[in-house]
């Protein structure tokens, strides 16, 4: 994804920091070993002896600014802030300065706020005016202004009366064309039923799931331009959610009228579970379709017909939507000659909030196998492959299954060799320890 000259590429429907009791905690998948001090040292090593070089400029910390996530900026711009307040007002370490101190107990008066937004706007490249830091008034709200301004949106409000975002779903932060490279498709397709075939097949084809980032304690993210720069940058797999909010971003830019569930998974008849999984309903020519670019293990490939259940797919796999007769419907595969339930869903909207909970407790919650258990699937050549746990099967073109248990040293030439993950052997042990727990 690109971005206006000037700012960071990346986009968020909220600009509040990390920690902040504004928002929530989440954020993207950053290294969580790794300290303030770490990055702070990575960064002040590439900036280099002498004035700060601009954050939004070509050079090697502009650069390296720009991959990192959301998390990691807005820690680097405290950092940043706190260094500026410093010499200002005669200090000589950043530590000194508390990030939740207003500059009023920090003495800076009008002259000296002055200063300080002179050398923050040469220090980040961002023009701030005059009423920024006044408005703004701590460090840790210094640094959430910045970023969003590095960002090209508009500071969340928090310290001034109203409220403007981006939309709610962040679509017109989306890199289309980027997304569409990454599936492998040469154009952009029109709004039709044709089309929204085509969308799905090949997002369900080139693009993988997996859940390693939560199982290794990763905060996930799911505003869209982390998920791109994990996805579309990064090439990786990633969660239902994830996987289908982006789905949704693409289709509604390409003029699809898109509406975001929520699927409850149906792993027995016994079983009640949350309503943990992100699945979408398109509307195309008056009819309605559900389209779900990321179930776990399963991959759809083509959208399903939400009236007269009429199986879509090939053998052997095929997939239907029946009706359970409460306004609700459940989505099904076909295993052998039965029908086996894979989650039941409504066609009442969900809104970005909701998804935060749902997945948060999905990815943290031990008690619910996604959170301990790895799931990673992909489709290559035709083939299928899938990993539960320490189980990885391949399964052919024409439907001929190969199961094998899988050893520490085989889960990790596994997940490298099919699935382009690399694991430490620090991560893949964090891992595999969950899967003997689980197995």
């Amino acid at each position: 994804m690109t971005g206006p000259p000037g700012r960071v590429a990346i986009r968020t429907s909220k600009c509040v920091l990390p920690n902040d009791p504004r928002g929530p905690d989440i954020v993207g998948p950053v290294d969580v070993t790794r300290s303030d001090r770490d990055l702070a040292q990575e960064l002040s090593d590439l900036a280099g002896p002498g004035p700060l070089e601009s954050l939004a400029g070509p050079g090697p910390l502009g650069s390296r600014f720009a991959t990192l996530l959301k998390h990691d900026q807005t820690r680097l711009l405290v950092t940043l802030v706190s260094r500026a307040v410093a010499e200002v007002i005669g200090g000589s370490h950043a530590a000194s300065v508390p990030p939740a101190a207003t500059f009023d107990e920090l003495g800076l008066d009008g002259p000296a706020l002055t200063r300080l937004r002179l050398r923050l706007t040469a220090d980040t490249g961002v023009e701030l005016p005059p009423a920024t830091l006044s408005t703004a008034r701590t460090v840790e709200s210094a640094a959430g202004s910045i970023w969003c301004r590095l960002a090209g949106l508009p500071f969340d409000g928090s310290h001034v009366d109203g409220r403007v975002t981006v939309s709610e779903w962040q679509t017109e932060g989306l890199d289309l064309d980027g997304y569409l490279r990454r599936i492998g498709l040469p154009d952009r397709p029109d709004p039709t039923l044709d089309s929204l075939r085509r969308l799905q097949h090949a997002h369900s084809t080139a693009i993988g799931f997996d859940n390693v980032d939560g199982l290794l304690g990763r905060p996930v993210s799911l505003e869209l331009g982390d998920i791109q720069l994990k996805v579309l940058r990064a090439g990786r797999g990633a969660t239902c959610t994830e996987l289908n909010l982006l789905l949704a971003a693409a289709l509604e830019r390409l003029g699809f009228a898109v509406t975001r569930l929520a699927g409850r998974p149906r792993p027995g008849p016994r079983v009640v579970l949350p309503l943990t999984h992100t699945t979408l309903l398109v509307e195309v020519d008056g009819a309605a379709w559900l389209v779900d670019g990321g179930l776990g293990g399963e991959a759809v490939t083509e959208p399903l017909a939400i009236v007269g259940a009429t199986p879509a797919g090939r053998q052997p796999w095929r997939w239907r939507v029946t009706a359970t007769g409460d306004d609700g419907y459940v989505m099904q595969t076909e295993r052998g000659r039965r029908w086996v339930d894979l989650y039941s869903f409504d066609l009442h909207p969900q809104r970005f909030v909701d998804y935060l909970v749902a997945h948060y407790y999905s990815t943290t919650y031990p008690g619910i196998s996604i959170a301990t258990m790895l799931v990673a699937h992909r489709i290559a050549g035709g083939e299928r492959h899938v990993v539960k746990g320490a189980s990885y099967t391949r399964t052919a073109v024409d439907g001929t299954p190969t199961s094998r248990l899988l050893d520490l040293d085989g889960l990790g030439h596994v997940m490298a060799d099919v699935f382009g993950i690399t694991l430490t052997e620090s991560e893949l042990t964090t891992i595999w320890r969950a899967q003997t727990v689980v197995s």
